[in-house]
């Protein structure tokens, strides 16, 4: 028998803990105050065994507490080698301080252009510059090396050269799977069984696969040799179960591809044609098409045609409902009174289209002035893959298409004013536009303006005009008319490190005024690295 010895895979969900009670930095000013968490852990979801360090294939999900809630956090994969940050997300943190089971990385070993075989030694690196309080900042180290797991794993492999796929293949192919460390001369038996996040003790399994239920009998070394366990995938999600005996329910003995996320998502392949899908969702990942306007709303997709040239980051917006999306129109997220969110940017799987259940429009606490809510109407929900800011279909993921994404009832207001600002997160090495991973030092930001009726079209033809309320800065344009978007900007350049500034935008529409502010961060840099959190926050007048 030919038998898996070039190279291992696991699929173990892993999980980063912050406890509470860590250290953190109180004067965002003093850079060698930064601290480590002394109760900081990794450990294996599937197991508890906890760990520090990752191998090829395993995906790191971090879990922190004692955070200001509701707010926007910055976090960062910071290399130590060459303080380069090689992966970075905009996030906002739940109602308890909490940011829970947020991917940070996303198979360690499967690289991508500019990130260096080896192994390293990293920083998970999180900022909360807050409103009107300290700064949050923690620093929290971990290893990835490039070398088999230890560990129990098992995964896809290519039926041809047993290299890992990780977890997605196309419709139609066949599902080869490869396992290491499971125990010495075990017998097993291989089913694909549809996702699922729990099992219960004893439950029975159900194969859906065509031809069967395999079984093989491991090595010494608690690995066994590349097995097909169907030979055309069908769309869908899965999970693939290594049956130990007792066989036919499941027991402790038994292996899971992945408890908490899709053992194998299969999938049609790439097109051009739009990806239309459901994406809001509640806590629990159950999609829905109405929100109350206070109402928390969160993204979940798990895609069934592989986006076009995906990346690893995604930026959601909501935006306004379009019936007819067409390539190349500006994304805006609509936010609305009282919010100090900016789109979320976060990891997702981009190697075939997977993001966790994330939240992408904040609550409200009691004591907050503005209460965060949704203006009535109807909205999109956008996955930006090509983070490009406008929609192309065929990559980016839509929540709409003739019909809403998601409505928020109540009376539409007559005009309603959005006000963000960029992010320049992820940028490409400048003189190597192949290179990936590193991200630009930008101390400069453009601050939008867009007028939205209450139908969700584009108001064109109004001057807005911006000014600095609050902070130091400069503005390239004090005035600028909206287009056929509905949008108008100006670039806000200026800051220190921690510093702060509240750009202000005012409109008149049809005899009305409305006035929104951004408030703009200049985040504190680890090592050489710069950057800008944008927080919207303000009321509306004349609504």
């Amino acid at each position: 028998m030919k038998r898996w010895t070039t190279i291992g895979l696991a699929l173990a969900l892993l999980v980063l803990v912050l406890a509470m009670g860590c250290e953190q930095v109180t004067d965002p000013l003093t850079v060698s105050q930064f601290k480590t968490s002394n109760n900081a852990v990794l450990f294996n979801a599937a197991t508890g065994v906890q760990k520090s360090v990752f191998y090829v294939g395993e995906n790191v999900f971090l879990t922190i507490n004692d955070l200001y809630p509701n707010e926007q956090t910055d976090i960062q994969i910071v290399r130590k080698s060459d303080g380069n940050i090689i992966k970075r997300m905009l996030v906002i943190s739940d109602e308890n301080g909490s940011i829970v089971d947020l991917p940070v990385w996303f198979l360690n070993g499967f690289r991508k252009p500019g990130e260096l075989a080896g192994d390293h030694k990293f920083v998970a690196h999180i900022e909360q510059p807050g409103v009107g309080h300290d700064w949050k900042i923690f620093s929290i180290p971990f290893e990835a090396r490039d070398q088999i797991t230890p560990d129990p794993g098992m995964g896809l492999v290519n039926g041809d050269t047993y290299e890992p796929l990780g977890q997605g293949i196309i419709a139609g192919q066949p599902v080869w799977i490869a396992g290491i460390n499971l125990g010495a001369h075990v017998t097993y038996k291989f089913l694909l069984v549809n996702d699922r996040n729990n099992y219960t003790l004893g439950e029975a399994f159900t194969d859906v696969s065509d031809n069967g239920i395999e079984s093989d009998r491991t090595e010494k070394d608690g690995s066994f040799e590349p097995t097909k366990i169907s030979n055309s995938a069908v769309l869908g999600t899965y999970d693939i179960v290594a049956d130990r005996e007792p066989y036919g329910v499941y027991n402790t003995g038994d292996w899971i591809s992945d408890l908490k996320h899709p053992g194998v998502v299969v999938q049609n392949p790439a097109s051009g044609a739009h990806i239309i899908q459901d994406i809001a969702c509640d806590a629990y990942g159950t999609h829905k098409n109405q929100f109350d306007s206070l109402e928390v709303i969160y993204g979940q997709v798990t895609a069934m045609v592989r986006p076009q040239g995906a990346s690893e980051f995604v930026t959601v917006f909501i935006a306004p409902h379009k019936p007819v999306w067409m390539k190349g129109d500006k994304l805006f997220s609509l936010r609305t009174v009282g919010t100090h969110e900016m789109p979320v940017q976060c990891l997702w799987n981009g190697y075939w289209g997977y993001l966790p259940v994330i939240r992408i429009h904040g609550g409200s606490l009691a004591t907050d002035p503005n209460p965060i809510k949704m203006w009535p109407g109807e909205y999109d929900v956008i996955l930006d893959v090509d983070r490009n800011n406008v929609y192309d279909p065929g990559v980016d993921i839509l929540d709409g298409g003739s019909v809403p994404g998601f409505t928020v009832p109540g009376k539409v207001p007559p005009v309603r004013f959005g006000a963000s600002a960029d992010l320049d997160f992820l940028g490409r090495t400048e003189g190597d536009p192949d290179i990936w991973g590193y991200f630009r030092d930008h101390i400069k930001t453009p601050v939008w303006g867009v007028l939205v009726d209450s139908l969700g079209g584009f108001i064109s033809g109004v001057p807005i005009t911006f000014s600095i309320s609050e902070g130091s800065g400069t503005l390239s344009t004090t005035t600028a008319t909206t287009g056929l978007n509905g949008a108008a900007y100006t670039v806000f350049s200026g800051l220190t490190w921690g510093k702060s500034a509240t750009v202000k935008l005012e409109a008149r529409v049809k005899d009305k005024d409305y006035v929104r502010y951004v408030l703009i961060f200049r985040k504190i840099p680890w090592q050489h690295n710069q950057g800008i959190i944008i927080h919207n926050q303000g009321t509306m007048n004349g609504n």
